[in-house]
């Protein structure tokens, strides 16, 4: 019998300024702009977990508004949630 699948799901705050401009990070591993998220832990929604990833990586408190997105990485068996959030 195969394995059963295994995933991780990760969150991506989305997060708009009251200009309308995204707030993005820097990579360290490979330069690129991305918006700022991580893995979701074991015991977190999908909320939580995007208010606090936001945080940890800029220290911006946001508060998430809805999902606009979910996305799979298929080679690494992630999950992805893209959440819309205000500062």
């Amino acid at each position: 019998m195969s394995e059963p699948p295994r995933h991780s799901v990760s969150v991506t705050g989305v997060v708009f300024d009251n200009e309308g401009r995204v707030l993005a990070i820097k990579r360290a591993d490979d330069g690129r702009w991305v918006p700022p998220g991580g893995i979701l832990e074991l015991h977190e929604d999908p909320m939580t977990g995007v208010v606090r990833e936001v945080f940890e990586e800029t220290g911006v408190k946001v508060k998430p508004q809805k999902l606009i997105g979910v996305y799979k990485n298929l080679p690494l068996g992630i999950v992805s949630l893209a959440i819309k959030c205000t500062v």
